[in-house]
């Protein structure tokens, strides 16, 4: 494995983030678009001059060779992103002003994000030969016949959790995607979903006093887990009847095993020893961790119908400390239930094209004591919660697959290739497409028909702006045709209460957080724009232009085509028109809203979201 490749990964994303967030000076800066150059002027007549492939849209690029720095005593080859950030270091702290501490931790993200890379590419090396030997004796050639062959000889297999185990690259543009600071090198291997291990969930009893649960209808959290796992109750019962512990005195909380080792046993110690919690030993459950490694889907035969579980772990990632609050326990379910009742209104649900993937429950620790002041009560919360979420896989239809929309940017372990060119060959099959070029834009064309229709509608009609990037998203394929689109995860939901309530509905929340709501619509905008516009959409887009003849405009004047004509039918509505209008002039903008996600981090991630105005590649499409 070329470790150098990890290496120009994470600084070509680093390096394209200062540019694009103009992290320096946008004066100190000279962009080149003849020659695709770069050029960085630093203090003392320093400069940092990088040649890039080509500008694609959202100011995305990557870089053809090493960085040259170029100062007085020559010239010197940058291949490592510390040594970028140790050249900028002066310039950066004298304008914006980062503190010594947060450079810091920064550099400290990026280069666990790098070592994390290549352990992840080693990873898909090791199991690509593995795959690769086992069809040698067999007629499989991409991963879509591969899975068919899994689940014809498999009760157990799932194909959505084999793909969300092929995404071994995170985040597209985010330096720092591959951040699990918290984890030693052994945990890294042991938890990552790129690794395939199977990770045993632990169990928590926790007095019912002390649990803060929330439902979607129907069963209690433990009679939910117990229905999908039923041998669990007598085990516990009896594990708990040898303390002298009344069963019916518990709920009961899975939690991954590196939360319990390393956050629950050492801070709820008090709790442990007072009966109030009650570390299980006699049930564990078998998952496989997903593209959020917080995230599981339990092994089960296709009968048994489970939820995915998601818990919470005190690790810095990506974005942040990978942990559930209270809040968020209690969010997840009413958002879900709010959304089942409204997707029910639309078309696109209607005629079996789109769904949320409802969180159906969330359980949280409540400590009482006056022992502990407000803010160790909320840490104590979010150390020990879950949420049970809705698995896609018990909706499909025979000979229907589904993944994670990150995962079609990914390269297949059974041959190599882009996985969405397996897909688009699938298609093209079915089809009988003479040319490849025109199936894959074919493909394209029904991708975004399914996911842009249905988005927008929510945001113009309900003002709900949904988290869709790619991640999220997870589109169904019947032989390589797009066929529909689940959507999870709201907790970067944005909701217009205006809107909804026009429309009849209502959220109720004990607390009104701030940033759930937003009384504009530019909040909206920016929410469902970055994060399905440029993170899933966008990104598909670039993939298809690097793999096909076909050019990014092309792609975008579909994607217009479609937003125009989904606006169109929503502007019939007179009770909804001057929202509607309103979005959809926001949305071809000459300039549209993208997160500042490298400069968040530098300022330590605890500033509110940052914004920076990228060049929108749908404005200036006819």
């Amino acid at each position: 494995m070329d470790r150098n490749h990890a290496k120009r990964t994470i600084l070509s994303k680093l390096f394209q983030a200062f540019v694009r967030e103009t992290i320096l000076q946008k004066e100190n800066m000279k962009v080149c678009k003849i020659d695709n150059s770069i050029e960085i002027n630093l203090t003392n007549n320093e400069k940092l001059i990088a040649l890039i492939d080509s500008f694609d849209s959202f100011e995305r690029f990557d870089l053809l060779s090493d960085i040259q720095y170029i100062s007085q005593h020559g010239v010197q080859n940058i291949n490592h992103p510390l040594e970028f950030l140790a050249l900028v270091k002066k310039d950066l702290t004298n304008e914006h002003n980062i503190s010594e501490e947060n450079f810091a931790h920064f550099c400290n993200e990026i280069e666990n994000s790098l070592t994390n890379l290549i352990l992840a590419e080693i990873s898909y090396e090791l199991i690509k030969n593995e795959y690769q030997k086992s069809t040698n004796e067999t007629d499989v050639k991409s991963s879509i016949e591969w899975i068919q062959l899994q689940k014809s000889e498999n009760k157990q297999f799932s194909s959505l959790s084999f793909y969300e185990q092929c995404v071994i690259q995170g985040h597209p543009l985010h330096p720092s995607a591959k951040t699990k600071i918290g984890f030693d090198i052994d945990e890294l291997m042991t938890y990552s979903p790129e690794w395939r291990n199977i990770v045993y969930l632990e169990i928590m009893a926790v007095k019912k006093s002390h649990c803060k649960v929330t439902l979607l209808e129907g069963y209690s959290f433990s009679d939910l887990l117990f229905k999908e796992y039923p041998d669990f109750s007598e085990k516990i019962k009896a594990e708990l009847a040898a303390k002298g512990l009344d069963y019916s005195n518990y709920d009961f909380i899975p939690v991954h095993p590196w939360q319990r080792k390393h956050s629950i046993l050492p801070k709820f110690k008090n709790q442990i020893t007072e009966n109030k919690i009650i570390p299980l030993i006699s049930v564990r459950i078998p998952s496989l961790s997903m593209v959020s490694l917080r995230s599981f889907a339990p092994l089960q035969s296709i009968e048994h119908k489970r939820h995915h579980i998601k818990t919470t772990i005190n690790l810095l990632t990506p974005s942040d400390f990978g942990l559930l609050s209270s809040k968020a326990t209690e969010y997840a379910p009413r958002i879900s239930k709010m959304l089942l009742s409204i997707q029910r209104d639309l078309k696109s649900f209607q005629n079996g094209q789109f769904r949320i993937q409802a969180e159906v429950s969330g359980v949280s620790y409540i400590e009482y004591s006056d022992k502990y002041i407000k803010a160790e009560k909320d840490e104590l919360s979010e150390n020990l919660s879950c949420l049970l979420r809705e698995n896609p896989e018990n909706y499909l239809k025979e000979n229907e697959i589904c993944l994670p929309a990150a995962a079609l940017l990914e390269k297949s372990p059974i041959n190599g290739k882009s996985i969405i060119t397996e897909f688009i060959c699938e298609y093209s099959d079915k089809y009988q497409y003479l040319l490849i070029d025109k199936a894959a834009k074919s493909f394209f064309k029904k991708y975004i028909s399914i996911a842009i229709p249905p988005l927008l509608t929510l945001l113009s009609r309900y003002g709900l702006s949904l988290s869709a990037h790619l991640q999220n998203c997870v589109p169904v394929f019947s032989k390589g045709e797009p066929v529909a689109l689940f959507v999870r995860d709201f907790s970067q939901i944005r909701i217009n209460k205006e809107r909804l309530e026009k429309q009849n509905f209502t959220l109720n929340l004990v607390s009104e957080d701030a940033n759930l709501f937003c009384k504009n619509a530019c909040a909206l905008h920016k929410n469902l724009f970055y994060s399905f516009f440029q993170n899933n959409i966008g990104e598909i887009i670039i993939e298809l232009q690097k793999n096909y003849s076909i050019s990014e405009k092309e792609l975008w004047d579909e994607v217009k085509c479609v937003c125009q004509e989904t606006f169109a039918e929503l502007k019939k509505d007179p009770l909804i028109e001057l929202q509607a209008t309103e979005d959809e002039e926001d949305l071809f903008k000459d300039t549209i809203q993208m997160k500042a996600m490298t400069k968040m981090r530098l300022n330590g991630g605890k500033s509110e979201y940052l914004f920076v105005g990228i060049q929108n590649p749908m404005s200036d499409v006819e």
